[in-house]
């Protein structure tokens, strides 16, 4: 089954099996039922698997894929971000040089 935004569906098998209340959709999402979706915006989020469910004011943007049987808690927010893999941590304090985090950990550490 894929979702777009103008709530429109392409069904490929039976849409009873989604489970949907409010649901948000911004963009195209292949959803692979059964799934629950309760009050959840979904923003360019590709795929959900089955068996899957997410709960209420939780926002996936940009999540390449959910697979099947998770469970996503209430008011949980993703973002599909590109960080670094050569650097110590993902944290913006050791990829983003010379910004407000930098500053904020010459200032806490002492200058190290």
């Amino acid at each position: 089954m894929i979702l777009s935004d103008n709530n429109s569906f392409i069904i490929n098998g039976e849409a009873k099996l989604l489970t949907h209340k409010n649901l948000n959709i911004v963009g195209k999402v292949e959803i692979e039922a059964p799934v629950k979706l309760n009050s959840v915006t979904l923003m360019n989020t590709q795929k959900i698997g089955a068996f899957s469910y997410i709960e209420p004011g939780s926002c996936l943007n940009n999540v390449t894929s959910i697979g099947r049987y998770c469970s996503i808690a209430m008011n949980v927010v993703m973002w599909n971000r590109n960080h670094s893999t050569v650097m110590l941590s993902t944290h913006p304090m050791f990829c983003n040089v010379g910004t407000q985090w930098n500053s904020a950990f010459a200032d806490f550490s002492g200058g190290y």
